[in-house]
């Protein structure tokens, strides 16, 4: 069974301007690519400061956007790796510019609780949005997506699969459907909008995990986001622009390709359950 996790670690993600109009305008609620703890880089308080420690000399916008969150229980942090030259900046050795360490982030769905900040250049920061959890989406956006099967943390209760968001000792299940499942219902679940359905119930009763599928596009290794059972929106597994220019992929962000393609393209279907489990470490750990 889940355990909760002890002090989980808070995360800070440099939003590109499209990420920013993602979750403004759209409601985007996925997260990945370089991030870093937010203590490490609490004295880069102004936009100039922050994208000098991230090797972009010479900016001063008025202001940048970053989310500040928890590590999600099931998602998966790792050092970056020693690549080959790339058209964005990289961290070959693990560290901002600043000499802070900075951290690869699976993609995963943001954690209840995120909290989406504005850092302005004359030294303000303000909360412009927060995350209520993939039923309910962020609290000051203009849209909410509905969450994928693929992306996020998922949860087993009562041998039903539901999205998930952990919070605390508990758990927001969410189902979709004109009336909930019968074991939501007799949790008190509530209809967040039309066909969204949640409920709270204890985490020591659900088996916590994020669940990353993966296949292969024209012998490129790639993992799926989402699929509508046509087309598949996926991710290189790889950082290679050889291999994104194979399957037209496009850069969405530094370190991260995607590419929208027919299911019927993909092969070699397969995947890994990332488990919450007793005494995982809450914090990044040098690899």
């Amino acid at each position: 069974m889940a355990e909760p996790t002890a002090q989980p670690v808070v995360l800070q993600k440099l939003l590109t301007a499209g990420l920013a109009a993602a979750v403004v305008d759209r409601g985007h609620d996925r997260v990945g690519g370089y991030v870093a703890v937010a203590g490490d880089v609490a004295d880069l308080r102004t936009p100039q400061a922050l994208l000098a420690a991230y090797g972009f000399e010479g900016q001063a916008p008025d202001y940048v956007d970053v989310v500040r969150f928890h590590l999600p229980p099931a998602a998966v942090l790792s050092k970056p790796s020693d690549t080959p030259e790339r058209s964005w900046t990289t961290y070959p050795f693990g560290f901002l510019r600043d000499a802070q360490p900075v951290w690869l982030l699976g993609t995963t769905r943001y954690s209840y609780g995120a909290e989406y900040w504005r850092l302005r250049a004359d030294g303000e920061q303000k909360c412009l949005a927060s995350y209520d959890g993939c039923a309910r989406g962020w609290r000051g956006a203009h849209g909410w997506l509905a969450p994928s099967r693929m992306v996020g943390t998922r949860a087993t209760w009562r041998e039903t699969e539901y999205a998930a968001d952990v919070v605390g000792d508990g758990v927001l299940l969410t189902a979709g459907g004109d009336i909930p499942p019968a074991d939501l219902a007799g949790a008190g679940a509530e209809q967040i909008r039309p066909g969204v359905w949640t409920a709270a119930v204890p985490l020591d009763e659900c088996d916590v995990f994020e669940a990353v599928v993966t296949a292969s596009a024209d012998g490129i290794r790639v993992r799926v986001l989402d699929s509508d059972g046509t087309t598949a929106r996926v991710q290189l597994v790889s950082d290679d622009p050889d291999d994104a220019r194979r399957i037209s992929a496009e850069l969405v962000e530094p370190d991260v390709y995607e590419a929208t393609l027919p299911v019927a393209g993909l092969s070699g279907t397969g995947g890994v359950l990332n488990e919450l489990v007793p005494g995982r470490v809450t914090s990044p750990e040098p690899s």
